[in-house]
């Protein structure tokens, strides 16, 4: 192993770590998380992309998180800013970014992506895996719908009800995106839970 930062954590410990960093952030960064292990994986930053490196010690499945610098005026895509910290989910790299992944690795790979508020559960659905919906795609189409989507159902809350959760992810699903939202809040409980 490299001389890359690693944290031994929960996953929700660590994704709630992930949003800490992401907040302070001057520059995109790229974290896989295998086997109880976060590590640092990212190559050549900067303040809108990192460049990142697989390599697999085991064939166990894996998580890639994207970082997104979030404070209020930091370069790169939001759908919203509260309390000085973005809400801005996967671009189109990062789209691309997993059907790489899967490619490579098939149903090992997931991909995560955190910014001010919370953690983006991000993947293509078959059928876009299959025609290679994100060849066809641009950045705008992307943003636009997930901004449409958020609009519509989140309503600019960060914790809607389960309902409006439900009819976001559909209306992307039906465009071949699979996205989902835990903002830090809820990372937290789920480590109140699990304390003795």
């Amino acid at each position: 192993m490299d001389d890359k930062r690693a944290f031994r954590l929960r996953p929700a410990t660590g994704e709630a770590s992930l949003v800490n960093v992401a907040r302070r952030a001057d520059v995109e960064g790229v974290w896989i998380y295998q086997d109880g292990e976060f590590r640092d994986i990212s190559h050549r930053q900067d303040r809108t992309r990192a460049a990142f490196v697989v390599h697999l010690e085991r064939q166990t499945p894996f998580t890639v998180y994207h970082i997104h610098p979030a404070r209020d005026g930091a370069p790169g895509g939001h759908i919203d800013i509260h309390r000085g910290y973005k809400v801005s989910p996967p671009s189109l790299d990062d789209f691309s970014s997993f059907a790489l992944l899967r490619k490579r690795y098939g149903e090992l790979a997931s991909c995560k992506v955190a910014d001010g508020w919370g953690v983006w559960s991000f993947a293509l659905t078959d059928d876009a895996l299959e025609t290679a919906l994100v060849r066809t795609l641009t950045e705008a189409r992307v943003f636009k719908w997930i901004r449409d989507a958020y609009v519509e159902h989140y309503n600019f809350k960060l914790e809607p009800p389960p309902a409006a959760r439900r009819a976001f992810g559909a209306a992307l699903r039906s465009k071949g995106l699979i996205l989902s939202y835990t903002v830090q809040s809820e990372l937290h409980d789920r480590l109140l839970r699990r304390r003795p």
